[in-house]
């Protein structure tokens, strides 16, 4: 079941519906701590930002928004849309200023892969990088998993896009996210792209070679920018497909080799996106021991979380217009701390 939000004016009386079919509903009223922060920020100068807003909620009694949360049962009483997303930003100003806050509104982003994928989301949830966004996984949460992702171990085995976007909701019930619970393939990547509302920016952190390249060739298709972040070396890739011609992957995938390619087994595709020459010595000692001592890519939640904010800085200023060159950026923080791995 979705979650729902209603305004009080419009539709006083949802609330009433779901508290006589939930009797054991948790309810929680923070309209007037709100209302008081945003006066408070609105009025640097005054101090009294609670008076205010007592004054404000008795001109305005039907004032504000009921969000209920079916998988917690928790109803929660909220600032309109305009107010809560002008308070839940304010501290972004003039880092962000009003008016890109205002352009990244209307912004559709697509995050393929919930590992590294989630501290992307993260990131750009926390900083309202778009209001809209579509997420990719086919996966379910594992114990291995909370290495690097910040769920609960009672959410273990449900899907991690239902989590993920649960998560994002608690915090801004005003976003729209739509979950691709299957992954994307071909069957959806058409959806995925431009269904309901067209990408603005993809976001690739999957496991799966032959989406990587799929992945590329609807981005090249549509002139839609895509960021890839490795989790080693601090490797971000940029590859702008607003570009009237863009190469694949910067070149390392000729037009004339992929059909071929895609008759290729994922693992022998997924090469093609690795660099060994560029990895990280225990990178390069982890893959050998892949199949052998490990069964998977290692990957640290250190790693995963400065991936997720270099995307979400590059993915901001992508979208609010700034120029990044297509390339490959690395920003290894132990380099630069000047660690020298054994």
């Amino acid at each position: 079941m979705e979650h729902k939000v209603f305004s009080i004016q419009h539709q006083s009386n949802e609330i009433q519906l779901i508290k006589s079919e939930f009797s054991d509903l948790r309810e929680f009223d923070l309209l007037q701590s709100q209302l008081e922060e945003l006066f408070c920020i609105r009025n640097l100068k005054k101090t009294d930002g609670v008076q205010d807003s007592k004054d404000f909620m008795l001109k305005n009694a039907e004032y504000g928004s009921w969000v209920y949360f079916p998988w917690s049962n928790t109803a929660l009483k909220i600032l309109e849309k305009s107010e809560f997303v002008e308070l839940r930003t304010s501290r972004n100003k003039n880092k962000i200023s009003k008016i890109e806050q205002e352009r990244l509104l209307v912004k559709t982003i697509g995050i393929v892969g919930m590992s590294v994928g989630f501290s992307v989301f993260l990131s750009m949830v926390m900083e309202r990088t778009a209001e809209n966004f579509k997420i990719a996984d086919f996966d379910v949460l594992s114990m291995s998993n909370l290495n690097r992702l910040p769920f609960r171990l009672s959410d273990t085995g449900l899907r991690k896009v239902e989590i993920a976007k649960r998560w994002a909701l608690e915090i801004d019930p005003y976003l729209k996210i739509e979950i691709f619970s299957e992954g994307v393939q071909d069957s959806n990547i058409e959806d995925f792209f431009i269904g309901n509302r067209r990408l603005d920016l993809v976001v690739d952190e999957c496991d799966s070679g032959s989406v990587k390249l799929l992945l590329r060739l609807f981005a090249r298709k549509y002139r839609i920018p895509l960021l890839m972040e490795t989790s080693d070396r601090g490797l971000l890739d940029v590859e702008n497909y607003q570009n009237i011609y863009e190469p694949l992957f910067h070149g390392r995938i000729s037009d004339s080799e992929v059909e071929e390619l895609l008759t290729k087994s994922s693992n022998e595709l997924l090469m093609r996106f690795i660099d060994m020459s560029t990895a990280s010595k225990r990178g390069i000692d982890s893959m050998l021991e892949i199949g052998k001592t490990l069964d998977t890519w290692p990957q640290l939640a250190s790693d995963v979380l400065h991936g997720g904010a270099s995307v979400t800085i590059a993915a901001r200023n992508i979208l609010l217009g700034n120029t990044i060159s297509s390339g490959r950026y690395f920003m290894d923080l132990q380099q630069k701390l000047g660690v020298h791995e054994l």
